[in-house]
């Protein structure tokens, strides 16, 4: 007799939990079909009977979340995501959706420790990294964002956006030697997505700032010359290898040409028409350079240093005109 009533209690028990199931789905389903109606209200109401039929799912609790999050009722949204990680800590999505929601309300450190905590919980997700990156970066935490990428790239040798923002962090500090290992190390992958080869491109660019700012300009025109031959709208490559070619004093016609085509593409770049003020006045042609650098200093540029570098070139130029230089 103890064994029949174990059994039978058990199929009872069965029972109920396949009956809260179906229950809970079918809540759920009327959920999202509210949702996609328009009708959040009705989309709560049904989330909410799905998680009191169902109490042990975490996506329900997820699912419960975002319709708070509709409503702009973010307490009870982060609630019902703390309660969906409750249940199942390793619940990558739900920290995610936790970050978005604390950025959504301008809490960007809160937004940090939830992608620091999708980490610890789930180490080996790439997006995570990349995300908790970007934030760091936002914040000018840079040394914590060169942490985050050195570690991603421990894991993914191969990952072409960790490698392109560790290499701008690198420019950022001044850190020539290892900025060019790193954007090397980009245009060494043969890029198979869209966004990889927006970043392959980008590197060669930067490439040529590098070796430009490391005074090997051979190097620096190879590379510019090659994003402007992958990218031929790359204007800002076009005027930085105009303005090597004026530093250099040759190539000045061809140089004069990049410099008018990055103007037709950005016009109202105070820098490009800085590169071409600066090519006619090496040219010999000091009335262009004089009309070019006063265009450019009409703009009023917000950056102090810019604003004292245009005025010292137009001064430069009219001391030249003057015969005193």
């Amino acid at each position: 007799m103890e064994i029949r009533k174990f059994i039978a209690w058990s199929l009872l028990a069965s029972c109920f939990i396949c009956c809260g199931q179906y229950t809970a789905y079918r809540q759920l389903e009327q959920g999202l079909r509210a949702q996609a109606q328009g009708e959040p209200n009705a989309a709560l109401t049904h989330f909410q009977a799905a998680v009191d039929a169902q109490p042990t799912d975490a996506y329900l609790y997820r699912r419960l979340g975002w319709a708070y999050q509709q409503r702009k009722d973010f307490d009870a949204a982060f609630a019902s995501l703390r309660e969906s990680l409750r249940l199942e800590p390793s619940y990558l999505a739900v920290y995610q959706d936790l970050s978005a929601l604390c950025e959504a309300q301008g809490d960007i450190e809160g937004a940090i420790g939830w992608l620091e905590s999708a980490i610890a919980a789930v180490p080996a997700h790439k997006d995570s990294y990349r995300d908790l990156a970007r934030f760091y970066l936002s914040q000018e935490r840079l040394l914590d964002a060169m942490k985050i990428l050195e570690e991603a790239i421990a894991r993914w040798p191969q990952a072409t956006w960790a490698q392109y923002r560790l290499g701008g962090l690198y420019a950022q500090s001044d850190l020539v030697d290892q900025a060019i290992a790193s954007f090397q190390k980009v245009i060494a992958e043969a890029p198979t997505t869209e966004t990889e080869y927006a970043l392959f491109v980008e590197a060669h660019s930067a490439l040529g700032n590098m070796y430009y700012d490391r005074g090997e300009n051979e190097s620096a025109i190879t590379f510019f010359k090659k994003a402007i031959e992958l990218n031929p709208a790359d204007h800002s490559s076009m005027n930085n290898l105009a303005w090597v070619y004026a530093g250099q004093r040759t190539q000045l016609a061809e140089g004069i040409e990049l410099s008018l085509r990055s103007l037709q593409m950005n016009p109202h770049a105070p820098t490009y028409l800085d590169t071409l003020a600066e090519l006619y006045f090496v040219s010999g042609d000091v009335e262009a350079a004089k009309r070019i650098i006063l265009q450019a200093i009409s703009m009023d540029p917000d950056q102090p240093e810019l604003r004292a570098h245009l005025r010292r070139q137009l001064a430069r130029f009219l001391a030249s005109a003057e015969g005193r230089v």
